[in-house]
């Protein structure tokens, strides 16, 4: 399997939710002579993340409780560029997606380099 990673940089003054200060991550170096240490300070929905099930059901899931099997495999990649405001049903139709499926969808947001509060977002009929 061909290994693709898209996860995006994380870094400070990278693009945040909502723009808040609190949600920007923190790197810090230090060297004392000859040791140097590290420390990252952020959020959990820093960059490139997924979100338990918990984070939008009541009494969902913890992340950690997903097997990793259903995090990693082959993935069908979209463009949805042309949609604007939320990607429906009729916009995902004519691709070939099965039970299963990973799937991303490479949408407008794709080339922000800030948070953008217009997000291109699933609707429900698309999720569903």
């Amino acid at each position: 399997m061909k290994l693709y990673d898209v996860t995006a940089p994380i870094f400070e003054g990278m693009p945040v939710y909502k723009n808040k200060p609190e949600k920007q991550p923190k790197l810090m170096t230090v060297t004392n002579d000859y040791v140097t240490e590290s420390r990252i300070d952020m959020d959990v929905h820093t960059g490139t993340h997924i979100d338990a099930p918990l984070h939008m059901v009541k009494d969902g899931e913890t992340f950690e409780t997903i097997p990793l099997e259903k995090l990693v495999g082959y993935c069908k990649v979209f463009d949805v560029t042309n949609v604007n405001d939320k990607i429906t049903k009729d916009d995902l139709i004519h691709f070939d997606i099965q039970e299963n499926d990973f799937i991303l969808f490479k949408t407008k947001n794709s080339f922000d380099d800030a948070f953008n509060f217009e997000f291109i977002y699933v609707a429900e009929d698309a999720a569903a």
